[in-house]
């Protein structure tokens, strides 16, 4: 095959597989609780909905400052600037201590 068709035949692969990929991220991620709440702390673990992120890029969180797995973390890394700390600083996003609890802590439903 001449190289132009090679290069036809990849976009249009890759084309094909990006909506795929795209099935594969669900719309929302509890995060794991890694120490139990506080009495007076909202009972539930935070939740993550890609959707309310969707106009950032995938590599803006993945593999840094989020491992593209469930991992668990608590208030005193947010404090230190860690995980959803480095965008919501109060400079590109809220403040995550300027966030009424349950703006991320929002109750599981069935």
């Amino acid at each position: 095959m001449r190289p132009s068709n090679l290069s036809l035949i990849a976009t249009v692969l890759l084309m094909a597989l990006v909506p795929v990929a795209s099935l594969a991220m669900p719309d929302e991620v509890r995060i794991p609780i890694v120490r139990e709440h506080e009495e007076g702390d909202p009972p539930d673990a935070a939740l993550f909905s890609h959707w309310n992120h969707e106009r950032h890029k995938c590599y803006t969180c993945h593999p840094t400052p989020f491992p593209q797995g469930r991992k668990g973390f608590t208030h005193d890394e947010l404090d230190e600037g860690q995980y959803c700390a480095v965008c919501h600083d109060g400079k590109r996003a809220f403040a995550v201590d300027d966030a009424e609890c349950e703006t991320c802590h929002v109750p599981a439903t069935e």
